[in-house]
């Protein structure tokens, strides 16, 4: 766990190098795959979480955990406390930054990990609430600047497709 929290850190200060106040990163990889491959677990490698279903806000000094019923369980076991875990049928992200996010705040998706509904559905809530959010556009993911260093770590597999 604390090889989680050193990572956390470490995107918190890269986060405000770039001017961000926030984050939000979910399971999916660039094909939106729920199931994503060993290699594209980035909300794995930075919460320990295994489950398939979640969605990590990181937002000043606070860490949220959004995850449906079904690992609910699974995210108290394996994640810090440091992170407060939100059951996503009782309150979405969407909700959650309507409710608690002030118009100055800057929040940084990465565009090619998020489907374009959830993006749409974030650019509503930014229009509503007026804060500033900014999509990184690929190749620059800012957890790729802290993730990439283990993918090299990784043995990647091939098998021939005949």
């Amino acid at each position: 766990m604390s090889e989680n929290l050193d990572r956390i850190e470490k995107i918190r200060n890269l986060l405000k190098k770039k001017k961000f106040d926030g984050y939000i990163l979910s399971t999916f990889d660039e094909y939106l795959n729920e199931y994503v491959p060993d290699y594209n677990q980035r909300l794995r490698w930075l919460t320990g979480f295994t489950g398939s279903s979640g969605l990590v806000l990181l937002i000043d000094d606070r860490c949220l955990f959004f995850t449906d019923g079904r690992y609910l369980v699974q995210a108290k076991k394996e994640i810090s406390d440091l992170f407060e875990i939100i059951d996503s049928s009782t309150q979405n992200i969407f909700d959650w930054l309507l409710k608690n996010v002030p118009k100055e705040k800057h929040i940084c998706v990465d565009q090619n990990i998020n489907s374009i509904s959830f993006i749409q559905k974030l650019e509503k809530v930014a229009k509503k609430i007026e804060f500033q959010w900014y999509l990184v556009k690929k190749y620059s993911l800012i957890i790729l600047e802290m993730y990439k260093v283990t993918l090299t770590k990784i043995k990647l597999i091939y098998y021939p497709t005949n």
